[in-house]
C-alpha cells in the first residue's frame, strides 16, 4: 500500500511488506517528522514508482531485509543505481546469535559493507527515540546539505581542462557554496563568455547579487560573497591557526569557555577531513558521516558559540611581541594573542614522478575528489595510496568510474587501512589493488591520458583519465619562528618532547602537555611530532588544549590554576 499524499522534501519512505510493522514505523515517524513527510510501500515494486514519481522529495528508504519476490538489499542496491540521492537504510531482525538465524547477520553486514545501506536499524526499533531517529535524522540531514548545493547561487564558467577552475570549484565545494559549472563551449557558456568578454581560457565567475569576476583569488571570491575576512579585533585571548577537526574543536571550547577567539583557515574549513567522503568510525555516527557535513557542523558550532571564524586568510609569520604573540597575515595586516593554537595539519607528499607536476589540476590531483572532473565518469581512475583517506576515495569513485586502481608501494592494505574499508573495496567488482606498484611517469598534454607503472622491476604503461595522490604526510612549519621546535620531518615538538630539549629562554619542566618551546603557543592535531592521524583523537586534542590554555594563561597572570 502507499500513502496518496504528496511529500514534503525531506521525506522517508518505509518498505515493508508486514502491515503490523509498516504501520508502526509509519506511526512513529509522522510524529517525529510530521506525516506528510511518511511514504510507505510493501513491495519493491510500490517503492520503485514512488521514487519515480518523487524522488526529489524522498531523503532516505528505510527497506526491509526480507521482501517479496527478493531480500531488500536487491531493492536497496537498484535504488543506490537508479537514485544515487537517496540515502538508504536496512530494517533486519534483531541481532540473534542462534546459528539457524546467523544468515540475517551475514546480509546486513553485507549491505553495509558493500555501501548499498547507509546504516542498518534493527526490529525491534523501539524507543524510536533512541534507536530509530538518530540514524534516520543523520541522513536526512546530510541529504538536506545536498539539496542546499544543488541551489546555485554562482556560476563557473571554465574549460573542463582547466587547472585554475577545478582549483576553484574545489575551493567553492570545500566551503560548501553551492554552484554550478557551465563549459565555456555550451551554448549558454559560451553566450556568457561573450557578454563578459572573458577568454576562453579565463574562468569566468557570476554571483548572485551581481558581482562578475575573471580568474579571481579566493580572497576576491570570498569578498565577493559579503564574507567577512577582516577580524573584527585587534587582540584576541587565544587565536587558532587551522580548521580542520583539532582546529575546530579548540575553537568549540575556547568560544564556549569565554574566550575571545579566532580561527584563521588558509583554504576552506574541515583541512584533509573535510574532503573525506564518508567518514564510517567516528564515534556517534553509526551510519558514517561524510567529512564535509562533519566539519560544516563543527564551523558552525564553532561560529554560535561565539569563535569568530575567518575563511581564506593565511598566516605568514608569528613572532612574540611585549609578551603577546603577533601573528602577521599574508596582506601585511597583524593581530595580537594571548595564546596561539597551531592546528595547521599537513598536506600530501608531492609524487615523484616524471610529468606529475605539470598536470597537476587537469587530471593530476593530491586529494580526493570533491567536483566532477572530465573522464572519471565511465574512465579509469587511479588513487595512489593505502591509506583511509585513499580507500574512502576508491568507494566513492567506484559508483561512477568504469575502474577504479589503488596504487599501493606496500605489500598490503593491512598496514595503512581500517579494516572496514579493506572489506568494503573488495565487494566492488571496478576496483582492483596493485600492491608493490609505484607511478614512475604521467603522460599528457593538456589533460592526463597515460600513466607508466613499476612493479617487480618491470614498466607498463596504462590508459588513465585521473589520478588522485594521497601520500605521506608533510607538515607546512618553515614559517614558523626558530623559537618553536621541529622534528628533522617539520612537525612539531609538544610537552614531553619540548622537556626533554628544553629551549633556552625556558626551564626543562615548564612546558605543558600540547605546548610548544614557546610559550603559550601550543600544537595539535597532525602537525604535531607523535599525534595519531585521526579525526577522533585531533578532536580530542583540540578539545584538550584550551584547558591548558587557561592554565597558561592564568599562569601568566600570576593567577594561581
Amino acid at each position: 500500500m502507499s500513502q496518496s499524499s504528496e511529500a514534503l522534501p525531506g521525506a522517508v519512505l518505509v518498505v515493508v511488506p508486514d502491515d503490523d510493522v509498516r504501520s508502526g514505523l509509519v506511526a512513529d515517524l509522522s510524529a517525529h517528522l510530521g506525516a506528510e513527510r511518511v511514504l510507505a510501500a510493501a513491495t519493491g515494486e510500490v517503492a520503485t514508482n514512488l521514487l519515480v514519481e518523487r524522488s526529489r522529495t524522498v531523503a532516505l528508504a528505510l527497506v526491509a531485509s526480507r521482501l517479496p519476490g527478493g531480500q531488500g538489499p536487491a531493492l536497496l542496491a537498484d535504488i543506490r543505481h537508479r537514485f544515487p540521492g537517496v540515502r538508504r537504510v536496512l530494517l533486519s531482525a534483531a541481532y540473534v546469535t542462534d546459528p539457524a538465524q546467523y544468515d540475517e547477520g551475514e546480509l546486513v553486514r553485507g549491505a553495509l559493507a558493500s555501501g548499498d545501506a547507509h546504516a542498518a536499524v534493527s526490529h525491534p526499533w523501539r524507543p524510536a527515540a533512541d534507536r530509530l531517529h538518530p540514524p534516520l535524522d543523520d541522513l536526512i540531514e546530510e541529504w538536506r546539505l545536498d539539496q542546499l548545493m544543488a541551489v546555485q547561487t554562482i556560476t563557473v564558467v571554465c574549460a573542463p581542462t582547466s587547472a585554475r577552475g577545478n582549483e576553484l570549484r574545489d575551493l567553492l565545494t570545500r566551503n560548501g557554496l553551492p554552484h554550478e559549472w557551465l563549459d565555456p563551449g555550451s551554448e549558454r557558456g559560451n553566450l556568457l563568455r561573450g557578454h563578459h568578454a572573458a577568454r576562453p581560457d579565463q574562468v569566468l565567475m557570476l554571483f548572485h547579487n551581481g558581482a562578475v569576476l575573471l580568474d579571481p583569488e579566493p580572497r576576491q571570491v570570498a569578498d565577493a560573497l559579503g564574507a567577512r575576512t577582516t577580524p573584527a579585533r585587534d587582540r584576541y585571548d587565544l587565536v587558532v591557526v587551522g580548521a580542520g577537526p583539532a582546529g575546530l574543536a579548540a575553537a568549540v571550547y575556547g568560544a564556549s569557555e569565554g574566550l575571545h577567539t579566532l580561527v584563521l583557515e588558509s583554504q576552506a574549513i574541515g583541512g584533509q577531513a573535510g574532503t573525506s567522503s564518508r567518514i564510517e568510525n567516528y564515534l556517534g555516527f553509526p551510519s558514517g558521516i561524510s567529512g564535509g557535513a562533519l566539519m560544516q557542523r563543527a564551523g558552525t558550532q564553532a561560529m554560535r558559540l561565539g569563535a569568530e571564524v575567518l575563511v581564506p586568510r593565511r598566516v605568514s609569520s608569528l613572532h612574540n611581541q611585549d609578551g603577546e604573540h603577533l601573528i602577521r597575515l599574508e596582506d601585511g595586516s597583524e593581530v595580537r594573542a594571548r595564546a596561539v593554537v597551531l592546528a595547521i595539519g599537513v598536506s600530501y607528499r608531492r609524487l615523484p614522478a616524471a610529468g606529475a607536476e605539470a598536470l597537476v589540476g587537469s587530471g593530476v590531483q593530491y586529494g580526493s575528489p570533491t567536483v566532477q572532473l572530465p573522464g572519471i565518469s565511465g574512465g579509469r581512475v587511479f588513487i595512489v595510496g593505502g591509506g583511509n583517506s585513499a580507500g574512502q576515495a576508491a568507494v566513492k569513485l567506484a559508483e561512477s568510474a568504469d575502474q577504479v586502481s589503488l596504487v599501493v608501494r606496500s605489500g598490503s592494505l593491512a598496514s595503512g587501512m581500517s579494516h572496514y574499508l579493506v572489506e568494503q573495496l573488495a565487494s566492488f567488482p571496478n576496483v582492483q589493488v596493485l600492491t608493490g606498484t609505484e607511478v614512475v611517469a604521467c603522460g599528457g598534454t593538456e589533460w592526463l591520458t597515460s600513466l607508466t607503472l613499476r612493479s617487480g622491476g618491470e614498466q607498463t604503461e596504462v590508459q588513465a583519465d585521473a589520478m588522485f595522490v594521497m601520500i605521506g604526510a608533510v607538515p607546512h612549519t618553515g614559517w614558523l619562528p626558530d623559537g618553536i621546535r621541529r622534528d628533522a620531518h617539520g612537525f612539531v615538538l609538544t610537552g614531553p618532547d619540548v622537556r626533554d630539549e628544553p629551549a633556552p629562554d625556558r626551564a626543562a619542566d615548564e612546558a605543558l602537555l600540547l605546548e610548544t618551546s614557546l610559550p603559550r603557543v601550543f600544537a595539535v592535531g597532525d602537525v604535531r611530532c607523535g599525534s595519531v592521524k585521526r579525526v577522533a583523537s585531533a578532536v580530542g586534542e583540540g578539545a584538550t588544549v584550551v584547558s591548558l590554555v587557561h592554565h597558561a594563561l592564568a599562569e601568566d597572570a600570576g593567577v594561581p590554576a
